[in-house]
């Protein structure tokens, strides 16, 4: 009997994030041609549920451990990539605007894969997953504060970060 709840549970994340991967591109595709303020918003957040769903089914991989760690290679990659470009390793002048994007674009989908580790993966991973987030959440409260005097003001890209905090919470102190 419990062979079959993880087989649905298996299942049902997997659609889980094929439907939530054909959403992103969706939202982007739509919000592409629309403005460049829900754009934004689509970039900087939208793919942490998809990531998130990814994270939790590879996680759930019984006989190889390889493919859980594919999806934070991949985002490591891309950030490693932005950071060259940011600093002028891999190029100059607005390059480094290209860089800053990468690494903006890559925070939702690390949300993602720390919160599908908190999820699916053992007490050691979950511990090391809430330092993730801790370390987004001190990066986050950094920039705002960049903002200062009006660093207070809620602006709609909080919602997500809020979301992605709460959820990590929930996930850190489930039993």
């Amino acid at each position: 009997m419990k062979r079959m709840e993880a087989r649905s549970l298996d299942r049902l994340l997997t659609a889980g994030f094929a439907v939530a991967a054909a959403l992103y591109a969706l939202l982007f595709w739509i919000f592409g041609r629309a403005s460049s303020n829900a754009l934004a918003a689509t970039l900087l957040s939208a793919h942490a549920l998809p990531m998130f769903l990814l994270q939790w089914r590879l996680c759930r991989v019984e006989r190889r451990r390889w493919p859980r760690w594919a999806p934070l290679v991949l985002v490591a990659v891309i950030a490693l990539i932005g950071a060259l470009y940011l600093f002028g390793d891999l190029g100059g002048g607005w390059d480094a605007l290209f860089g800053g994007l990468l690494l903006c674009w890559c925070a939702a989908p690390a949300a993602g894969i720390c919160l599908g580790w908190m999820a699916g993966g053992g007490h050691t991973a979950k511990r090391i997953a809430g330092a993730g987030l801790l370390v987004m959440l001190a990066v986050y409260v950094g920039l705002k504060a960049l903002g200062f005097p009006l660093w207070w003001t809620f602006v709609p890209l909080d919602v997500p970060a809020l979301a992605v905090l709460a959820a990590g919470f929930w996930l850190f102190f489930k039993k």
